[in-house]
């Protein structure tokens, strides 16, 4: 079980990697490896994951900061206030985080001491034992990323999407159709996936949302001819977004389809 959540984009791996050595060092664990071994399921990785992480630290960069799934994550932390945020580029952060102060490691060499990262450690502490050396140290029933938001269930749905197992195709369909729009943060964070089946599945999963906001999310999806291949009448990924939005049905919704079909 890990302390700390360790929010990036996948492409940043390495780059990443000397900050968690620093965090792994004052004997934190932190979770921040995303590769399933053969024979794992992806929610249930995902729930022993976030069981117990108090802290979510996010690291922005010029990849990150365009990234839903980094956003999703890193929206959790606030949730449960335990929010700490790295810089690794002179990146725009997004909106909604800009009020909460980064530690600037813009210009760590990774190897040596640097007063930014001891501040972000601090805060770190701060969050999971209250400081004074864990004088004022929070109860155990101070919120987690797996007991008090979102989150879980929404890598979880990223986990199952693209899956040709039936029985993953019903799990997630009841998902999303029980969660509504609370789903749809982590289906538009899906249509990032660079591979087809599950960027297609999330399109059509988010017809299903009935939210008529993703229409403009769908809409650039009806020229996107790549093969899905996980359900007969989800061909390809314009026909997952046609359908989609025919399942919304707003005006604009099937304004769209008609100019994209015409």
């Amino acid at each position: 079980m890990s302390n700390i959540f360790l929010s990036y984009a996948a492409e940043d791996r390495e780059r990443v990697r000397p900050v968690v050595a620093r965090l792994e060092e004052r004997n934190w664990s932190v979770w921040w490896d995303r590769r399933i071994l053969p024979g794992q399921h992806w929610p249930e990785v995902i729930e022993e994951a976030l069981r117990d992480c108090r802290v979510v630290v996010v690291i922005w960069t010029d990849r990150s900061v365009k990234s839903r799934w980094v956003r999703l994550e890193a929206s959790a932390g606030v949730q449960i206030d335990g929010l700490v945020p790295i810089r690794l580029d002179e990146a725009d952060v997004p909106f909604e985080f800009k009020h909460i102060h980064a530690a600037d490691l813009t210009h760590w060499d990774g190897v040596s001491d640097h007063p930014e990262l001891t501040s972000a450690a601090l805060a770190v502490d701060t969050i999971l034992t209250g400081g004074d050396e864990g004088a004022n140290r929070r109860a155990a029933s101070f919120p987690t990323l797996g007991s008090n938001t979102t989150l879980h269930l929404s890598l979880s749905m990223g986990g199952d999407l693209g899956s040709t197992d039936p029985r993953d195709l019903m799990f997630i369909d009841g998902q999303v159709r029980g969660a509504g729009r609370k789903a749809v943060p982590a289906l538009l964070a899906a249509l990032e996936f660079p591979d087809a089946p599950r960027r297609g599945h999330a399109a059509y999963l988010l017809g299903l949302t009935g939210d008529p906001d993703v229409v403009s999310a769908l809409v650039p999806l009806l020229s996107d001819r790549a093969k899905v291949g996980i359900i007969d009448w989800l061909p390809t990924v314009r026909i997952a977004a046609a359908r989609a939005l025919k399942n919304i049905g707003s005006l604009e919704a099937l304004q769209a389809l008609a100019d994209a079909f015409e």
